[in-house]
């Protein structure tokens, strides 16, 4: 699940389905999801910053 979040692939919009058909707790599901997604959002933010300096060196 947190590699979906992260990733991406498979999409965690299906993801979504799977945890509700296997009955997962939703507060483990919440919790996991948005850790995946802020990791993948932070990475997002980060790199650009993070290799401008090698781009205008």
């Amino acid at each position: 699940m947190f590699i979906s979040a992260f990733v991406g692939f498979p999409p965690f919009v299906l993801m979504t389905l799977v945890a509700g058909a296997a009955r997962m707790n939703l507060w483990l599901f919440l919790a996991i999801g948005l850790v995946g997604r802020f990791f993948r959002f932070a990475v997002c933010v980060l790199v650009p910053h993070l290799v401008r300096p090698w781009l205008h060196g």
